[in-house]
């Protein structure tokens, strides 16, 4: 029916990951250190793995706040929640409470 379109693209979590690579990936520093930690690259791409494998929490999530704030579940040796701050200069991504203090990250 859809022929070579698929539906998952119209899908929220999918809509809010196209919008936050679109406005371009910024690791924080505190993120840069939980990077490190886990042995990946410090780079936009290593972050944008970890968005696309990670789980869309739009209960931790804040749509209507000012910057957007979105929340993604990634599965790890530690959990990861990667908070996405929709600024107008990026998405600037920082690890949660609990990643930080797993890897000794201020």
């Amino acid at each position: 029916m859809l022929g070579s379109r698929g539906c998952t693209e119209w899908l929220p979590a999918q809509r809010i990951r196209t919008s936050i690579q679109m406005a371009g990936i910024r690791p924080a520093e505190d993120l840069r250190c939980v990077l490190g930690c886990f042995a990946q690259p410090v780079s936009a791409s290593s972050v944008e793995n970890w968005l696309l494998a990670g789980t869309l929490d739009l209960g931790s999530s804040g749509p209507r706040e000012t910057p957007q704030r979105y929340v993604f579940q990634v599965d790890l040796e530690v959990p990861l929640a990667l908070t996405f701050l929709l600024t107008d200069t990026g998405a600037v991504a920082h690890a949660d409470d609990e990643a930080r203090a797993h890897c000794g990250c201020p």
